[in-house]
């Protein structure tokens, strides 16, 4: 019940902003500072479930920002990491 209350409360009002992230061990960089690399990792795929039979349906984009927000939960701030597609 914490979680949904911190997050009906918005934000902090500042956001933080990265070239990158790391997710399981794989780096993705934005797709703007990837063009300048060897080597490109700004796509990503979302596997989701619909429909009444669980069909899957597969979204795919590249990452064009990678945002950290803070929420404020009890007397300590929660960071969450949030990909822009």
């Amino acid at each position: 019940m914490d979680d949904l209350l911190s997050l009906s409360r918005g934000p902090m009002p500042y956001v933080t902003r990265f070239k990158g992230h790391i997710v399981n061990g794989y780096r993705f960089h934005v797709k703007q500072y990837g063009k300048y690399l060897k080597t490109q990792n700004s796509g990503v795929v979302v596997v989701g479930e619909t429909g009444v039979e669980q069909n899957h349906m597969n979204y795919y984009g590249e990452l064009t920002e990678v945002l950290e927000l803070q929420f404020v939960r009890g007397n300590k701030n929660d960071f969450i990491a949030m990909y822009v597609v």
